[in-house]
């Protein structure tokens, strides 16, 4: 009897796993006409690129935090944005699901289907930095670029949180949330 109870637990854990992993594969944002016929932005008039949307989505219990970023190429130079680099500690951190894919003009869709490398940054006695690097094809002036991916920590540490507002490049609209861990007081400035 516990057997069975314990299989059909593990069964029905299995299932919400699986079904949550095909639904974050689907979970892209739609995409307006509006960004698809963007040629510049009033608010950053020179800008080579900009972000569309950017969401960050913290969970201090576990301890790991999804991001989702969507930018548009306004010029030749925003070209550059297609090659991601997503910088993390080697030994205290994790990329996992890095999805990207590029959106042209026209509203087809290219899915990223190449090979992301793991790029020595800096290693000293305390860390070892590293990038998930990658080249999106086809990006062109007008194009849209989007990635997601899950950043994980070890758990047992404590991480400070923090999203820093202000970037190279010009944000058109964001969104952050937080949960904050039950084990330490949440402080903020």
């Amino acid at each position: 009897m516990i057997q069975g109870f314990i299989r059909t637990r593990s069964w029905c854990a299995l299932a919400v796993l699986i079904l949550s992993a095909s639904a974050y594969a689907d979970d892209w944002l739609p995409v307006t006409p509006e960004e698809l016929q963007m040629t510049s932005e009033p608010k950053a008039p020179k800008a080579p690129a900009i972000i569309l949307y950017r969401q960050v989505d913290r969970n201090d219990t576990v301890p790991d935090e999804t991001i989702y970023m969507r930018i548009k190429v306004l010029t030749e130079e925003g070209r550059a944005y297609g090659d991601i680099e997503i910088a993390y500690d080697r030994e205290d951190e994790k990329i996992r699901g890095l999805q990207a894919r590029t959106i042209r003009p026209d509203g087809s869709i290219v899915n990223f289907e190449g090979t992301i490398y793991d790029k020595p940054l800096l290693k000293t006695s305390d860390s070892n930095m590293m990038a998930k690097s990658l080249s999106l094809p086809n990006v062109e002036v007008g194009t849209i670029i989007e990635y997601r991916y899950r950043h994980t920590m070890n758990p047992g540490w404590v991480y400070n949180s923090r999203w820093l507002l202000s970037q190279d490049l010009f944000t058109r609209r964001a969104a952050f949330s937080l949960i904050p861990s039950h084990d330490f007081t949440l402080r903020w400035s």
